[in-house]
């Protein structure tokens, strides 16, 4: 063999290497690109679920304030409730005395 068949040997042995590390690395950039477009809609919509439990978790905060609110408001109305009973029954009592102080 002489050295011309030897580096005829090499170049094409480089050539066959370049060349299938080209096609490893496309196919690399093939699998990447199909795991990509798997994954974008699966981020979608984890980012949409994301945002729909961001948004109940607000709805629940607003019903507890707003239910905290009507506890509090329910709260002075039975209190304003009692004094008005408080009141009627002592006007009550007050008219009754009135009205056996005036049949005595």
């Amino acid at each position: 063999r002489s050295l011309a068949d030897e580096q005829q040997e090499a170049l094409q042995a480089l050539e066959e290497t370049a060349y299938h590390d080209r096609l490893v690395a496309e196919v690399a950039d093939f699998r990447s690109q199909k795991l990509r477009e798997k994954l974008e809609p699966l981020q979608q919509e984890w980012q949409s679920g994301r945002e729909h439990q961001r948004y109940e978790e607000q709805q629940v905060w607003r019903l507890r304030f707003e239910a905290r609110a009507l506890g509090e408001e329910r709260r002075e109305a039975l209190a304003e409730l009692r004094e008005a009973e408080q009141r009627l029954s002592v006007e009550d009592r007050e008219r009754r005395d009135v009205e056996q102080r005036a049949h005595s």
